[in-house]
């Protein structure tokens, strides 16, 4: 199963499995003054802010 899926876990400390193959785009988006780092994760209408992996470590899983 885990060939098929990612398992990420968003900024709110959820942890969600996607299909690899429908993701859409992967952003990074730098952290600020006011707020940490975190990857965006476009999915089929849906956006996911993942804490805890880079965009390169998830565009390496695909």
């Amino acid at each position: 199963m885990s060939d098929k899926y990612l398992e990420l876990k968003t900024t709110d400390n959820l942890t969600v499995w996607i299909k690899k193959d429908h993701v859409s785009a992967v952003e990074e988006v730098p952290s600020t003054s006011r707020s940490e780092g975190y990857v965006r994760v476009y999915v089929n209408g849906y956006k996911f802010n993942i804490k805890e992996k880079t965009a390169e470590e998830i565009l390496s899983q695909l």
